[in-house]
C-alpha cells in the first residue's frame, strides 16, 4: 500500500466513524456534553447536515484508496475539503460564536484543526506526484 493510500484511508476512516456518523446519529444532547452547544433548530440541522457532507467526502476518500485510478480527484477533493474545513474553523474561533463555548468544546474544535493540518500536509507531501502527474493509471 503506498504512502497516499495509507493517509487516504486513515484520513477517510477517521472522517467516516468519528465525525460524519457520529454527527448523523448521536442524539444532540451528547454533543452538549463535550463542549459543544446546540443553540437552535437550524444549528441543530446544520449539525446533520455537516455530518452528510462528511459522510460522502469519506466515502470518497475511502473509495480512492481501493481504485486507485481516481487519485487525482481523491488527493484534489481532499485537500479543498481540508483547506476548507481549516478556514471555516479559523472563522469560528477568531470571528464566530465559539467566545460563547465551554473550554472544552473549544479544545475539541482546536484539536481536530490541528488534526485536520496534519493531514494537509501529509497529503501535499504524498500526493504531489498525483497531483501533477498527467495520467490517470494506477502506479502499482
Amino acid at each position: 500500500m503506498s504512502r497516499l493510500r495509507m493517509v487516504l484511508s486513515v484520513k477517510g476512516t477517521i472522517a467516516l466513524f468519528a465525525l460524519a456518523l457520529p454527527m448523523l446519529f448521536l442524539p444532540l444532547e451528547v454533543f452538549q456534553l463535550v463542549g459543544i452547544p446546540e443553540y437552535s433548530e437550524p444549528s441543530s440541522f446544520f449539525i446533520r447536515l455537516c455530518g452528510a457532507m462528511i459522510l460522502t467526502v469519506a466515502t470518497f476518500q475511502l473509495w480512492t484508496c481501493i481504485d486507485v485510478s481516481h487519485k487525482k480527484g481523491g488527493v484534489v477533493g481532499t485537500l479543498v475539503e481540508c483547506t476548507v474545513t481549516l478556514l471555516v474553523i479559523w472563522h469560528d474561533i477568531f470571528y464566530g460564536d465559539m467566545a460563547t463555548w465551554p473550554v472544552r468544546g473549544k479544545f475539541l474544535v482546536a484539536g481536530f484543526a490541528f488534526l485536520e493540518f496534519g493531514f494537509l500536509i501529509a497529503i501535499l507531501v504524498t500526493g504531489y506526484g498525483a497531483i501533477f502527474s498527467d495520467d490517470e493509471a494506477p502506479a502499482v
